[in-house]
């Protein structure tokens, strides 16, 4: 081992395959190598292994100097280590003091981190010439400034309205690809976009019972359109939107009230500033849980039935069940409740949420 490996060993031979606890000549490292891997031309001591492997790797400082300053335009301010040993220079071009790695500059990186910034901001800059193109093109608006750069706000005049705006910057309206006008761009340039043709819409309305007048235009689907119903012939204004939810177009045709051949769910909801809990039915096409969310209602949990008639069984069990318990209704007072139904409402003091929802769970499968 002595004359093999360059270590002494400090116990007895435990076998070629084992480790033997030795002493290392050269730098006195305690190691414990294996003879079988000392045999087959492993040397003994990892620790001078590793310093013959980067002694061998290790270029001339000669080379480094001339490589560091060829390939990172930077002067080396103290001796070279290693490959990849933060190396002090300083930047020939911008005169900053920096700590590249040798490796990194022979795979191709820059030496200088703010020249590399400087670089990198310098070829994603946009020139004023194609700065007012997109502004004009994608902004609809005409500069009132010089470009002052993509994340800076840019005076400019809307093409569309007229108006003098500040854009939030080119990089903004680049991501957003609308004209830069809050006006324009948020409202009407949107909607144009997004606009159902005339005729299409006509065509629909007319299809669901409302024949819009000759001379009433499409605007969108939230405004009234003058229309006539097919059915009674009375002047009605029924919106697009609604008529595409399922509303009937005619107020004076519609079916009023709860329509129990129709599919309808039951719904249990909570009002966290009244403490109370709420159930009740709706048509499945009806905007009454809408109307609840706007009082401040949150939705727990819903349950679809075929008929209106099985939802309302479903509820009137629930109450009789909530009745036995001792529980009762009325909890929220009727001026309150703007959107009637403070019959159906009850404390959250008088039964726990996961019961109220698994007895309403239970009954909705039962009447389903």
């Amino acid at each position: 081992m002595r004359e093999d490996g360059g270590v002494t060993p400090l116990e007895p031979y435990p076998g070629s395959q084992n480790p033997w606890r030795c002493k290392c000549n050269t730098c006195g490292v305690i190691v414990a190598p294996r003879l079988a891997g000392v045999r087959a031309g492993q040397g003994a001591c990892i620790h001078c292994g590793y310093a013959k492997g980067g002694a061998s790797n290790r270029l001339p400082p000669e080379e480094a100097n001339e490589m560091m300053f060829r390939r990172g335009n930077v002067t080396p301010l103290e001796p070279y280590k290693s490959m990849n040993t933060p190396w002090r220079c300083r930047c020939n071009s911008c005169g900053k003091v920096v700590t590249p790695r040798l490796a990194s500059v022979r795979n191709g990186n820059g030496a200088c981190r703010y020249c590399a910034a400087v670089n990198l901001a310098e070829s994603r800059r946009v020139s004023p010439d194609v700065a007012i193109s997109d502004l004009k093109r994608i902004g609809k608006a005409t500069p009132l400034e010089p470009y002052p750069g993509s994340q800076k706000p840019w005076l400019c005049k809307c093409d569309m309205c007229g108006k003098e705006i500040k854009t939030k910057g080119l990089s903004e309206l680049r991501r957003s690809g609308f004209p830069m006008c809050s006006t324009c761009g948020g409202f009407r340039y949107r909607g144009d976009l997004s606009r159902r043709p005339d005729e299409e819409a006509r065509a629909f309305m007319i299809e669901h019972g409302a024949i819009p007048d000759t001379n009433a235009k499409y605007t969108n689907a939230h405004e009234p359109w003058l229309s006539r119903c097919a059915t009674c012939g009375k002047r009605i204004t029924p919106t697009f939107n609604n008529v595409k939810k399922g509303f009937h177009p005619c107020i004076y045709c519609a079916p009023a009230g709860f329509d129990l051949s129709k599919p309808s769910i039951v719904y249990v909801l909570h009002h966290p500033h009244w403490h109370a809990y709420k159930v009740g039915v709706a048509g499945q096409h009806t905007q009454r849980l809408q109307e609840h969310r706007f009082d401040g209602w949150k939705i727990l949990a819903t349950y679809e039935f075929e008929t209106g008639s099985a939802a309302k069984a479903t509820e009137t069990e629930v109450f009789k069940n909530l009745v036995a318990r001792g529980i009762s209704r009325g909890f929220v007072g009727k001026d309150q409740m703007r959107r009637r139904g403070y019959t159906e409402t009850f404390s959250t003091a008088s039964i726990k949420r996961e019961d109220l929802l698994n007895l309403v769970s239970a009954l909705a499968q039962k009447h389903s």
